[in-house]
């Protein structure tokens, strides 16, 4: 399948400023995303452009359990090789407790901590830095 991407690729800082190649952001979401294997590719090369080059920086990336394992693994296995490192983050029994306090609906404790179990969780930096 061939890119729908133009040529070169361009980030752009909130206020309209190109992002350099000293430049980026310290943390970047990809917030379900993953489903659609297709687009991992361009998921990677995105982040490689909008993340920082410092030890501190990071990405968290969460799916759905929906997203098949198999399609998981095929996104940390791309990123690897473009020299990402992941780390799943599996909560802790206190950590799937909802400890939100906003109404949500007619949803209870339980069932927002039951959805809130339904996803994946990692958190990925680079593995070298410039």
């Amino acid at each position: 399948m061939a890119s729908m991407l133009p040529a070169a690729f361009h980030a752009l800082n909130p206020d309209g400023r190109e992002i350099t190649d000293q430049q980026g952001y310290d943390v970047v979401i990809l917030s379900d995303l993953l489903h659609f294997n297709a687009s991992h590719a361009v998921l990677i090369s995105s982040t490689q452009v909008l993340l920082a080059h410092n030890p501190d920086a990071r990405v968290h990336v969460a799916a759905g359990k929906y997203t098949k394992p198999e399609v998981c693994d095929n996104f940390l296995a791309l990123s690897a090789r473009a020299g990402f490192a992941f780390e799943e983050v599996l909560p802790t029994e206190e950590e799937s407790q909802w400890k939100g306090k906003l109404v949500v609906s007619s949803l209870d404790g339980e069932a927002l901590a039951l959805r809130k179990a339904n996803c994946r969780y990692w958190i990925g930096r680079r593995i070298e830095t410039r």
